[in-house]
């Protein structure tokens, strides 16, 4: 394999961002998921290299659209790939794994596990939540519904994360129009979905971060005057 080819693949895809401003997806996100799933991949019998540039192509699909990213994205790591001699598995390891990095059901391969792992990750604690108001604001989509704050039916805060985790794999939630929801509603969800069990230990700090934000929040627009006569 050509020793120079993640230095490679890193120059294109920084490239292909430098044209592209994708709120939440840019190449600062793309360098910590890169660096996430080394760290998860570190003592696995894996393809390290196959998942690192799997790593660095996996959003570059956005630039085209968000629809259908995870294709767009593999279709253009399958171009960069072909100008190099590499093995037919080499390349099925790292286009699968960013063909799948962004579906519920299991994916093909360990490394398409741990990329799954990374990029969940990078959606949670403080990162997360600065990605989410970052896109939300790009998208401007409201903070939250002022009716209801943290969900229709929601009579305490806690009970409302734990419905939202308990709502896996169908994603039947409110994530599209406010943002809280967006945090509640999708990326707190991840606690549960990780492949690794390095990564689950990593998201718990994430996750218990995230919890204690929203009770901060809650605290916040209560001093506000915010309706909310549904929370205890």
């Amino acid at each position: 394999m050509n020793s120079d080819i993640i230095k490679k693949a890193e120059k294109f895809v920084r490239h292909v961002y430098s044209n592209k401003y994708i709120p939440g997806h840019d190449w600062l996100h793309t360098c910590r998921v890169r660096n996430l799933a080394l760290t998860i991949a570190d003592g696995c019998d894996i393809n390290k290299e196959a998942l690192e540039i799997a790593a660095l192509f996996h959003d570059v699909g956005r630039v085209r659209s968000d629809k259908n990213h995870a294709i767009a994205s593999a279709e253009i790591a399958m171009d960069f790939l072909k100008n190099f001699d590499l093995e037919v598995e080499f390349v099925d390891v790292v286009v699968k794994s960013i063909e799948e990095h962004e579906r519920l059901y299991e994916p093909t391969y360990l490394e398409g596990k741990i990329l799954q792992d990374a990029d969940k990750l990078d959606g949670m604690g403080a990162i997360g939540i600065i990605r989410a108001a970052e896109a939300s604001a790009f998208n401007s989509k409201l903070e939250y519904d002022t009716q209801n704050p943290f969900g229709v039916g929601c009579t305490d805060l806690e009970e409302w994360i734990d419905e939202n985790i308990r709502q896996i794999p169908n994603r039947n939630l409110r994530v599209d129009k406010y943002l809280i929801e967006e945090i509640i509603g999708r990326q707190m969800q991840w606690i549960n979905m990780m492949w690794t069990e390095k990564a689950r230990r990593m998201a718990q700090r994430r996750f218990d971060l995230m919890k204690t934000f929203l009770k901060e929040l809650e605290k916040d627009l209560r001093e506000a005057g915010v309706v909310m006569d549904t929370m205890q």
